[in-house]
Parts: structure tokens; sequence; C-alpha cells
């Protein structure tokens, strides 16, 4: 059997989108007798030739060459947002959140140049992965997924929904806005952790279909909210404090535990649905917890919004910064601050005088 080339790779792309040699170089500029003799192998493809029937027929550079995945492609599954009046899934922000999700792949680049981060190795179950989270992760579960299950966490501005990333071919990474509160941030890092057990960001986040993302809110919600335990409990003598600590200690929101008990048809009293109605921080202050607590709710919601790195990863920023091999602004923008505000600063350059300059090129001075 021939090894497949690029004109090979090319002939069978126009075969499964129906297009023709003729549409293709006129749409990427090429004489169509030149393009016909490249697919046959007579002739070979220029670099920008690739590039533009890459381009063309929707398909990744790397791949047309080589024939396959580019180990460094960014691949990207996110949570998105369910349309009631649709009943279908969408991400209406992926546009806009391209160049903070290229900021965090950049940031990994620089950071381990030709290195390569530890790999990402996760169970595919549910009770596997809260098993590895251990006790109280709920609390800490951003950290505890770093140290016990190899996934990083990011929480940035400017991005409108979760994501979940998979950088340097290996390491995965969660990106979270940073205006969640902590109950729904809580169950976007328990979403794309199910996109991520699943392999979901192997697909292209574009042509994202809805049994993805009803997977990944199954998962979450049993990830965060088990249905054993719901059922175990006594829910027609339970009381507002007590509903309070199981909000607090699942770490959900009133809105995501109710709809957690319809989707398992428990039936709770009429006071419980009301609520359940009610913002979270709302109930947790006037109807569950003392004033004694209330500092204790803010506290969780102020470090739910907290910018947020991995601090491997900005150590190794540093290094790279003092080090002179990364670009101070990748770091200050990790950090949330202007460069002239950092902290480690890059080697200075040494002076270079007038005659040395002269003579690296090549010049003589009269």
């Amino acid at each position: 059997m021939d090894t497949p080339t690029i004109g090979t790779r090319v002939r069978d792309l126009l075969d499964e989108q129906d297009g023709t040699q003729r549409a293709l170089a006129a749409a990427v500029g090429m004489p169509e007798d030149a393009l016909s003799r490249a697919i046959r192998g007579t002739r070979g493809f220029a670099a920008i030739e690739v590039a533009r029937v890459a381009e063309e027929l929707g398909v990744d550079v790397h791949w047309l060459i080589t024939g396959k995945a580019d180990p460094r492609r960014l691949r990207i599954a996110a949570r998105h947002a369910y349309d009631h009046g649709t009943a279908t899934y969408g991400n209406g922000t992926r546009e806009q959140d391209e160049q903070v999700l290229e900021g965090v792949r950049l940031a990994y680049h620089q950071a381990f140049g030709e290195g390569l981060p530890e790999p990402t190795r996760l169970p595919t179950d549910v009770a596997s992965i809260r098993e590895l989270l251990g006790d109280g992760w709920q609390r800490h579960f951003a950290q505890r997924m770093e140290e016990r299950l190899g996934v990083d966490v990011v929480r940035v501005g400017d991005l409108g929904t979760a994501y979940s990333l998979v950088v340097l071919g290996r390491r995965a990474v969660v990106a979270l806005p940073d205006r969640e509160p902590w109950g729904r941030a809580n169950f976007s890092l328990a979403h794309e952790l199910a996109h991520l057990a699943a392999g979901d960001h192997d697909v292209d986040d574009a042509d994202a279909d809805d049994s993805a993302e009803r997977r990944a809110n199954a998962f979450a919600a049993e990830l965060l909210m088990p249905e054993s335990r719901l059922r175990a409990l006594d829910w027609s003598t339970i009381d507002a404090p007590r509903l309070g600590e199981l909000l607090w200690e699942l770490g959900v929101t009133t809105a995501a535990l109710a709809a957690r008990l319809d989707s398992l048809a428990i039936r709770v009293p009429e006071v419980v649905v009301t609520w359940l109605r009610m913002a979270t921080p709302q109930f947790l202050r006037h109807r569950a917890f003392p004033a004694s607590r209330w500092t204790e709710v803010t506290d969780r919601e102020r470090a739910s919004r907290a910018r947020r790195f991995p601090t491997a990863l900005i150590q190794k920023l540093e290094d790279g910064v003092a080090a002179g091999r990364v670009n101070p602004r990748t770091l200050a923008w990790v950090a949330g601050v202007e460069v002239e505000d950092l902290e480690v600063l890059p080697p200075d350059q040494p002076d270079t005088s007038t005659d040395e300059l002269a003579a690296a090129l090549g010049l003589s001075l009269a």
C-alpha cells in the first residue's frame, strides 16, 4: 500500500466534502493543473499552498502534512448555556474568549519551553474521581483537582463561560471566569472535569453536540450531589439551618440543588421549594446561618472570584523571566499586574560598544 501523502489526503477530503479540484484551485489561488499534479504527487505543495488548502478544507496544517494530530494543538471543550426556548445548548462567547484562551496556551508554552508538564490521567467514572478527591474537597475543589487529579485550574476575567483545555498535548486545564459565585464555579469545575474524563476536548467545540453537554451535566450533578445521599435524607423534617449546611457541604447553589431534586423526582415540602427559589447568599444569610457566619459566606464568595493560576506554572514563568527566555508581559498577564510591577526582572543586557557593533555588522569606523 502506498504511504499517504499530502496529495492523497487532499483528494480524500475533496471526496468527503463533494468538492472539486477546480473549485479548490480557484479558492486557494493555484492553477488547476498545478493542483492536479500536486495531488498526484508529481509536484510538491509550497508551504503557503499547504496553509491555504488546509484553511479552505477546514483541517489542521500539521495533520495535512503528517496525517497525525498536532500534539501541541490546544484542544478545547466548553460549558454551554441551555436555551429553554430552543431546548438546545450553545456557547455564544467562544469568539470573544479566544484571546484569553490563547493567553493561557502561551503561558504554558513559554513556561515549559521545550519541556513538557506532567500528563493528566483521569479515571472516567464519578466514584473513582470522588475517591481521589478525598474528604471535604468541595470547599477547596480547585486545589484538590491540581493536587489529586493533575488538572490545573485557572481563573481569569473576560471569559464568557468555563472551558477545559489540553495544553502541550498532555496537561489538562480548566479555565473559569472570575465572576462566578462559588456554587456555580464548583459546578463548572465538575462539568469541565466530566468533559476531560470523557475526552470531549478531542471534539471541535463549535460542533459540540447536546449529548456531550447533557452527559457532562449529569456527571457534575452526581459528583456534587450524589443521588444516594439525597435519597437518604428525611426531607419532611429538614429545616433551614440543616438545608443551609447541606448546600455549604455540597458546594452547590440553591438552583442546582432544586434542579437535582427535580431530576431525581424527590418530593420535598413546599417550604423547601420556597427556600431553594432564593439566591444562595440570601438564603444562607437570612434563613440558614446566624450572623456570626455571614463573614464565612463572604470570604468563600471572595475566594471564588480571585484571579488564579497554578503555583507551579507561575514559578516556571518567574524562572524563565529571570533567565531571559520568557517574555515579562506573559508573567505580568498571569499575575494580573503591569510589567513594571513585577518583582522578577529579565537579566540586564550588556552594553555594546560602537566598535563591537560595527565589527558585528562588518563595518569599519573611520
